[in-house]
């Protein structure tokens, strides 16, 4: 039991410091990082497949201009069309 709970205080820890440096650089953007992982929920992939060549494509939509720049600047890799 007591794994269990060592195991989640580290996640816990974790997250917390992810979410504290992902808002440290989104400070030039005026967002938050809860707010940008908000917006991101509301993203979809788009997925194309072609049955007779096998051709598939797919991209992400954001929604948002902002989002894609902000993920450019993170160095986050997304496909886009």
């Amino acid at each position: 039991m007591r794994e269990h709970i060592e195991g989640h205080l580290r996640v816990c820890y974790l997250s917390y410091t992810i979410l504290t440096l992902l808002d440290y650089h989104l400070k030039k953007f005026d967002i938050s990082a809860i707010e940008f992982l908000e917006k991101l929920k509301n993203g979809y992939m788009i997925y194309l497949k072609d049955a007779k060549s096998n051709f598939s494509w797919e991209t992400p939509v954001l929604l948002e201009k902002k989002l894609y720049r902000i993920l450019n600047y993170l160095n986050v890799v997304y496909k886009k069309g």
